[in-house]
């Protein structure tokens, strides 16, 4: 295992800064995240922000003795293609990094993450136990920032929030944002077309889940990364490592992370209906991500009887083998994927006119705007 991490972070926006002052950060200030990680390894904290955010960030961490760098993106937001940003924004990231790539460990964090107290300590010791493991993906559920808010309060201590994987978990599932709770496909709520991140609701504690898009938590490149021909989801992963090296993190009983939402209201949601779900996710999955779909994810924080288990994961797999039979044998390609060159933003507002196309012809009806 190599002991060399960089951590990555893109940030900027005010929206963005006051989350990870808020939340982010203080998940990562527990004794098992940022200062076990920077205690036993060569640790770099890669803040990729605009110039007038700088000194906000070193004022915000400086007593925290992390090694930092500040990559400024001012430019690069102003010439590049809202779809490309974030990806792009990474890259730079990445790029800043003058050592030898294939011996750092690259972090991805978000901004609108929250990690479990003791996420990094159990990351690093996942590399430390399997020397072949160059990269790691992971499943996510989405909450309600403002539920959740209201949930940790009790969690705060001086100026860390100290939460284990598993309450993490009750908390999220008390806190689902819509994206994720229009997601589950034996649930009777009407369904999130949108959805990459497919779950199956097992009993009030425990549910499955199976991704397409996966978040590349980390990666120990096998070549110099030298290009971002992708987004980051799709390309990185299959260009700069290989499938024996990944590991798939498939439970919350040691570390777990959630994704912060605003909840918008959907309005893209219809009953379920798999051959026209099919026909969306066709539209931009790669043959990786149908890989990583097979990987079923069990997230829990009460314990279920193993025959309760076992037969919703049999109905889980007979649906999702239901999907995998409507998808096209070949992907769309990872390299210069068709949504890289457009300038619609897939994941965020503008509920992708492309799609909005797609389906406004297997319905048969107008589509609105996701808000």
């Amino acid at each position: 295992m190599n002991k060399i991490y960089n951590i990555i972070i893109p940030l900027w926006g005010d929206k963005y800064i006051n989350r990870f002052e808020k939340f982010i950060l203080p998940s990562l200030l527990t004794k098992n995240n940022l200062f076990y990680l920077n205690k036993l390894y060569d640790v770099k904290i890669t803040f990729c922000t605009l110039n007038n955010n700088i000194n906000f960030l070193k004022n915000l961490l400086i007593k925290f003795n992390f090694k930092l760098k500040f990559v400024k993106i001012d430019e690069l937001i102003k010439k590049t293609k809202i779809r490309r940003l974030l990806h792009l924004v990474y890259f730079k990231g990445i790029k800043s990094e003058v050592r030898d790539h294939k011996k750092v460990n690259f972090l991805f964090l978000n901004s609108d993450d929250f990690f479990s107290n003791n996420y990094l300590k159990e990351i690093s010791l996942i590399l430390k136990k399997n020397k072949n493991i160059k990269c790691i993906l992971e499943n996510k559920i989405l909450v309600d920032q403002k539920k959740f808010s209201e949930k940790i309060s009790t969690y705060r201590y001086n100026k860390a929030i100290s939460i284990n994987s598993k309450k993490l978990l009750e908390i999220g599932l008390k806190s689902l944002a819509n994206f994720s709770k229009f997601s589950f496909l034996n649930l009777k709520n009407k369904f999130n077309y949108n959805s990459y991140c497919l779950y199956w609701k097992v009993n009030e504690y425990n549910l499955l889940c199976s991704g397409f898009l996966l978040h590349p938590v980390l990666i120990r490149p096998k070549k110099k990364i030298t290009k971002m021909n992708g987004f980051l989801d799709y390309f990185l992963v299959p260009e700069y490592s290989n499938r024996k090296n990944i590991k798939i993190l498939l439970s919350n009983k040691k570390l777990f992370r959630i994704g912060l939402s605003n909840n918008e209201n959907l309005k893209f949601i219809y009953n379920f209906d798999i051959k026209k779900y099919s026909t969306v996710v066709n539209s931009w999955v790669t043959n990786d991500h149908k890989y990583y779909s097979n990987f079923i994810s069990h997230f829990s924080y009460k314990s279920v009887s193993k025959k309760k288990l076992l037969n919703a994961k049999k109905l889980f797999i007979l649906k999702l083998k239901q999907i995998h039979e409507k998808l096209n044998l070949n992907g769309k390609p990872y390299n210069n994927h068709p949504y890289w060159g457009s300038n619609k933003n897939f994941y965020t507002k503008g509920i992708k006119n492309y799609i909005r196309k797609i389906i406004n012809i297997i319905f048969r009806k107008k589509i609105y705007y996701v808000r």
